[in-house]
């Protein structure tokens, strides 16, 4: 869906594009359209949160340094994270709040849509059998 592979047959259409004839140009541009949040946070271990969820717009954008923390801060408030979390580093965050850091990270270039690579309910507790209780 982000592009990682192409299609070797048939027609994939996102965005109304067809991702089998997209130059890398165009490939860069569909992803920038796409929020991705990985398997257990994908926050970069040596960068603050704040760093993490301002890294997509430091790359691909030409704004300033302190406009883009602003906009990391409000994308970590949209998600419910406290204020505060904006300086700790990844490895010191819950489980919880790991992976709403991840969806602030995505959501920084304000994508059409997001995705994640985790399993749906993967993060659920399995039913206890009742033999078991």
């Amino acid at each position: 869906m982000i592009l990682l592979q192409r299609p070797t047959s048939g027609t994939i259409r996102l965005f109304g594009e067809d991702i089998g004839k997209l130059d890398e140009v165009q490939a860069l541009r569909l992803r920038q359209r796409w929020g991705v949040m990985f398997q257990h946070g994908g926050l970069f271990s040596a960068l603050t949160v704040r760093e993490n969820v301002g890294l997509p717009l430091r790359e691909h954008s030409d704004l300033d340094d302190a406009l883009i923390d602003e906009i990391a801060d409000w994308k970590l408030s949209l998600t419910g994270l406290p204020a505060e979390a904006a300086l700790k580093m990844p490895d010191e965050l819950s489980g919880g709040m790991l992976k709403r850091a991840s969806l602030a990270r995505a959501l920084a270039l304000d994508p059409n849509c997001c995705s994640s690579t985790n399993r749906p309910r993967a993060w659920t507790r399995p039913a206890r059998p009742e033999s078991t209780r």
